[in-house]
């Protein structure tokens, strides 16, 4: 299973099983996540900046998109806008859906291992995503998305359904995180995780990573921290 230049990532390649999480991990998206979020804000004359996304990136979608609707007073319900911004979401991603360097190249070398997904975003947008867009929902043994879980990231929850449904001991796994809260929830479960910071999560600790990587291309570097 050699794949990158260095004995530490090769040894994790050793394992079980190999868990994704999606939104800037997978998918380079959190811009396209703010811009649909405004188009759905448009007639409240409100705006979530850059700066306020990076709060949100990682969480579980309905916690996000209920803070939206509390910081900013808006007069209709989470769900509802949600719904809203995943029309807008779909609209955007299908003309253009972007992808991290390297990911397409890094599953298709994991082809025939055991790979799922754990995501706090919608069981819509993963769909999206991961079948109609990028048509590697199939590399997946399963898909664990923010319906499926109660409490969203830095709770470990998400990753111990995932360790339950697949039947394997969190030392036989690795996670693959863009986020603090994703590394955090990955660790708390037991699970070595290897964090790929995008350009919304780079200033965020990943002190608790095992590894952090610039991204999941062969010749990856390893960031120092």
């Amino acid at each position: 299973m050699t794949y990158f230049d260095n004995h530490v990532l090769n040894e994790l390649l050793e394992k079980k099983l190999f868990i994704f999480d999606m939104n800037g991990l997978i998918t380079d998206d959190e811009g396209i996540q703010v811009a649909s979020t405004n188009l759905a804000l448009k007639s409240y004359d409100v705006v979530v900046s850059e700066k306020e996304w990076k709060e949100y990136v990682g969480h579980k979608a309905e916690e996000t998109f209920a803070r939206i609707v509390k910081k900013h007073n808006l007069p209709l319900d989470h769900q509802e806008l949600l719904e809203r911004k995943n029309k807008h979401y779909e609209e955007i991603v299908r003309e253009h859906c972007p992808v991290q360097p390297g990911v397409l190249a890094f599953l298709e070398h994991l082809r025939g291992r055991r790979l799922c997904v754990a995501t706090g975003t919608t069981q819509f947008e993963a769909a999206v995503i991961l079948r109609d867009c990028l048509d590697i929902h199939d590399l997946f043994e399963f898909v664990i998305d923010g319906s499926m879980i109660t409490y969203g990231k830095p709770d470990p929850q998400i990753y111990n359904n995932v360790l339950a449904r697949a039947g394997v001991k969190p030392e036989s796994a690795v996670v693959f995180e863009d986020t603090e809260v994703g590394v955090r929830a990955a660790k708390a479960a037991g699970i070595d995780v290897v964090a790929v910071p995008n350009d919304f999560t780079k200033e965020q600790d990943f002190s608790g990573a095992t590894l952090v990587l610039k991204s999941l291309e062969k010749n990856a570097v390893i960031v120092e921290r």
